[in-house]
């Protein structure tokens, strides 16, 4: 039997060997203690640079869908057009002016919009399409069935039809004892709120952050 090393001498061969792993440990319990704190650091991120010319295009229903959401498709429009007009370069069309280039306004949503900004001069055009508009069943304090929206919107760049940024408005409003986080964090309180309510929410959130937009009063910057 051999005998056990000393103490000094089985720390020795120990810091031999945990030394090369050093580093992988610290870096794997910088991330451990970030995720428990809910934060990991961010990726590098590249600057934007606003858009100076856009133009808004009429949102659109889903396909096969146009007499079911053509209120929703109405609120949208209107609620895009209140969100963007005010930005500096923005141009916001009516469906009879994009009519008026002479081009079908649904037969293919981006050919269209491409065509539209080229006639008018658009660096980028802004377009989107209405998947639901579900209006809640009830009043504000009591409901039959919840509002719900879903919807898209897109920037495209106008010379070469990439998109420069799209987002998804997906919602159906929960009561605050099932959604602690959205009672606490938003101004509905214990309301139910209408289709229109959740999606100028959503929109005015969305266009807020993109970074290709400019804020009203910003223009020259």
């Amino acid at each position: 039997m051999e005998p056990l090393p000393f103490p000094h001498e089985a720390a020795a061969v120990n810091d031999k060997l945990l030394r090369p792993c050093l580093p992988i440990l610290l870096v794997a319990a910088s991330l451990l203690i970030a995720a428990c704190q809910g934060t990991l650091p961010p990726p590098p991120s590249q600057p934007v640079a606003a858009v100076e010319h856009l133009a808004v295009l009429p949102v659109e229903p889903a396909a096969d869908q146009a007499r079911r959401l053509a209120t929703g498709v109405e609120t949208v429009n209107r609620l895009v057009r209140e969100a963007t007009v005010r930005m500096p370069g923005v141009r916001v069309l009516s469906p009879d002016q994009v009519e008026s280039i002479g081009t079908g306004l649904y037969a293919d949503r981006r050919r269209t919009a491409l065509q539209v900004g080229r006639e008018v001069g658009a660096e980028a055009v802004l377009t989107g399409v209405v998947h639901r508009f579900d209006e809640r069943q009830g009043g504000e304090y009591a409901i039959e069935a919840p509002a719900s929206v879903d919807l898209e919107l897109e920037l495209m760049a106008v010379a070469s039809g990439q998109i420069l940024w799209s987002t998804r408005i997906t919602e159906t409003q929960t009561g605050a004892l099932e959604n602690l986080l959205t009672f606490f964090s938003s101004k509905r309180g214990l309301r139910w709120v209408t289709a229109e309510e959740l999606a100028r929410e959503g929109i005015e959130e969305r266009l807020r952050e993109c970074p290709y937009l400019r804020s009203p009063g910003t223009e020259g910057q």
